[in-house]
């Protein structure tokens, strides 16, 4: 227990903070009721509450840990575990003995009571070979790779459709996007937009669209 004189010594409470943070068993010898007696009796010494706000969650620390130092007993230290050096080294050699004895099990084939037996283990054929095997059944042969040709599709650039949409708007004066572009795919639609977007860009075309989501016309703009 601590002492009253001793507790004049430690009467700050962080200087006994650390003291338990250094030896935690000392919170379980040390009278903290006499320790928080006097602090409280200091605290109503202060003229403002605030002075005590550093010392007071130093003193629910000290306070908790006593309560877990009594109600949380120390825990035994584990016990250390003994290997016999003769049963770790026959382990490995037990082991593989299990592992074959699996093996020979596993190849093994009993048949189901009542039934004969579906599956024998063919003779041996004299001579018989890897390879005699495979060459005796055609679909072992290895086939040849066939290869393949890739043709490469020349794709139209930017001038290219805008060379088109000059020559459709020559011919003639009003025209629908969407009726030019026919049976193409979409995906080859956007050259063919941006070609659009470029001309309209120069002023060398017109873009008529009475609502949204509605066919584009095309027209020569008027000079």
């Amino acid at each position: 227990m601590l002492k009253p004189e001793v507790s004049d010594q430690v009467g700050n409470l962080q200087d006994v903070a650390n003291r338990i943070r250094k030896e935690p068993r000392l919170v379980q010898t040390m009278d903290v009721s006499l320790l928080l007696q006097e602090a409280v009796g200091r605290w109503r010494q202060y003229a403002d509450l605030l002075e005590a706000s550093e010392e007071v969650p130093v003193a629910a620390w000290i306070v908790r840990r006593k309560v877990e130092g009594l109600v949380r007993p120390d825990e035994p230290a584990p016990e250390p575990i003994a290997f016999d050096p003769a049963s770790r080294a026959s382990w490995p050699s037990r082991a593989a003995e299990m592992l074959q004895l699996q093996q020979i099990r596993a190849g093994r084939f009993v048949p189901r009571a009542g039934q004969p037996p579906v599956w024998t283990r063919p003779a041996p054929v004299k001579d018989a070979n890897v390879w005699k095997l495979v060459w005796s059944f055609p679909r072992l042969r290895p086939r040849r790779e066939v290869s393949v040709a890739l043709v490469e599709r020349k794709t139209a650039s930017l001038r290219d459709h805008m060379q088109f949409w000059e020559t459709r708007l020559n011919q003639q004066q009003r025209i629908v996007f969407e009726d030019e572009m026919g049976d193409l795919p979409r995906r080859e639609w956007a050259g063919y937009f941006l070609a659009v977007v470029h001309l309209w860009h120069q002023q060398s075309v017109r873009i008529i669209q009475t609502k949204a989501f509605d066919h584009l016309i095309l027209e020569q703009p008027v000079k």
